[in-house]
């Protein structure tokens, strides 16, 4: 029987990295606080008409308020980075620094497998299982230094038996992922002309579009960039699909 899904997959923007790099999106929100509550509404709304939503650079801060907002059967499964990003100039006004890979779930959900990169203590993968289907939260580290990231989060996904869909911020355009992921996979791809998943102030040699949903042994019937209203420097990626 083919089961209908639906996913968000959306890097928050961990608010040390953010400071660190000037990203400009944290502009509209001077104060941490307003910014995680604004965050964490727009997450909770999202529950239960979006099956699962993967998030990248969750502070702990955000964590801790997602956890206390969710009541069953949703649930938030988290991994965290051993690395715990360090203000380069003023100390951080978050209460929890740490950083996590978290998967929001609108129903039951199990980890099944999680890594932390060797090469990158701040960069990983969270795999769960929804449904009798395997969802990955991952994000990889940018550049082409770091090939053993991209083989062993393809060789764990084709290891599994059942669907596997992959969401996160790749920091990488599609036809890059392609070529590292290998064969196998299908990446599912937004309209053309509409939001960039990584909009950037500057023009830059890197890609507007970094984020993305691959599936194996599954089908994407539909992709949309949504608008981040500004909350972090990327905007959130939906993707419909179906499993058998």
């Amino acid at each position: 029987m083919s089961r209908s899904l639906s996913l968000i997959t959306w890097n928050v923007l961990h608010r040390i990295h953010a400071e660190n790099w000037n990203e400009p999106a944290i502009a509209a929100y001077p104060e941490e606080d307003a910014r995680v509550v604004a965050l964490t509404a727009r997450i909770v709304a999202a529950v239960p008409a979006v099956d699962l939503q993967l998030l990248q650079e969750v502070s702990g801060d955000l964590l801790t308020r997602l956890r206390a907002q969710l009541v069953p059967p949703a649930c938030v499964l988290a991994m965290r980075y051993p690395r715990v990003p360090r203000p380069r100039q003023a100390s951080s006004v978050l209460a929890d620094p740490a950083e996590y890979l978290v998967v929001v779930s609108a129903g039951p959900a199990t980890v099944v497998h999680q890594i932390v990169f060797s090469d990158d203590r701040g960069k990983g993968f969270l795999a769960v299982e929804h449904q009798g289907v395997r969802f990955v939260c991952a994000h990889l580290t940018y550049g082409e230094d770091h090939p053993g990231q991209w083989e062993e989060l393809a060789a764990c996904a084709r290891s599994w038996q059942q669907p596997v869909v992959l969401g996160g911020d790749f920091n990488a355009d599609r036809a890059t992922v392609a070529a590292r992921l290998g064969g196998g996979f299908t990446i599912g791809a937004p309209a053309p002309g509409g939001r960039a998943t990584r909009p950037r102030a500057a023009p830059s040699e890197k890609s507007l579009e970094i984020d993305h949903v691959v599936v194996r042994a599954a089908t994407i019937d539909h992709v949309e960039v949504l608008d981040g209203s500004g909350l972090s420097d990327h905007n959130p990626v939906l993707a419909r699909l179906r499993a058998e």
